[in-house]
């Protein structure tokens, strides 16, 4: 985890080290940190239980750049010999999803309000 955070600027380093810290905590229910974390240890299943985890709780572009941030660290244990090749590869293979969630709620502008009144009347 500390190669592939060596490699990123100041500011892309602080961003994923929270994203990677997120996913630590979720893995180990809040046990271990980022640096602490066995990343070389995960495989497909949790890698696939992860992005769930993430998509459930963030916007899909959120979840989607945390996954970013765990491939390379998985793509560095690989070229540490931490993990197999074939171990890297199904881990990182998950479908990732895109699009938008749906707002809970919002409030309505004047503009919007006049023109339901409007369709009302």
């Amino acid at each position: 985890m500390l190669v592939y955070l060596s490699q990123l600027s100041v500011s892309s380093r602080r961003t994923m080290r929270g994203a990677l810290k997120t996913i630590a905590q979720i893995v180990s229910g809040g046990e271990l940190d980022a640096v602490s974390f066995p990343w070389a240890e995960l495989r497909y299943q949790h890698t696939q239980a992860i992005y769930t985890r993430l998509s459930e709780k963030y916007a899909f572009s959120n979840a989607n750049k945390m996954m970013a941030g765990l491939s390379r660290v998985l793509e560095e244990a690989w070229k540490l010999g931490q993990m197999s090749a074939e171990d890297y590869h199904r881990a990182i293979t998950i479908e990732r999803k895109t699009g938008q969630r749906l707002l809970k709620s919002r409030a309505l502008s004047i503009g919007e309000v006049q023109a339901l009144f409007h369709v009302c009347a």
